[in-house]
């Protein structure tokens, strides 16, 4: 059995695009035979760490799902700045 880890600051089901529905299908698949790990931003009403459907979550950094977007629409650089910067701690 192997220790695999996703690092995502947005996953499914909090945010529901292409991407994070295909990441959620795979480590779902890859958690039958092997302990997967996701490191993500901790959004509201998450627990710093918790497990659901045999995946480990780990929570970064507290966000705001409000956050993720700029007032243009765009994804927000800040929020992936507050990601990458307390991710090495975490990990």
């Amino acid at each position: 059995m192997a220790k695999i880890a996703f690092v995502s600051d947005v996953v499914y089901p909090w945010v529901k695009g292409g991407v994070e529905s295909i990441e959620y299908n795979e480590m779902v698949n890859l958690s039958k035979k092997h302990e997967v790990y996701c490191f993500t931003m901790q959004y509201e009403g998450m627990k710093k760490e918790f497990v659901r459907n045999r995946i480990h979550y780990i929570g970064v950094a507290k966000a705001s799902l409000k956050e993720l977007y700029a007032r243009n629409g765009t994804r927000s650089m800040a929020l992936a700045f507050r990601f990458s910067a307390a991710l090495p701690s975490a990990i």
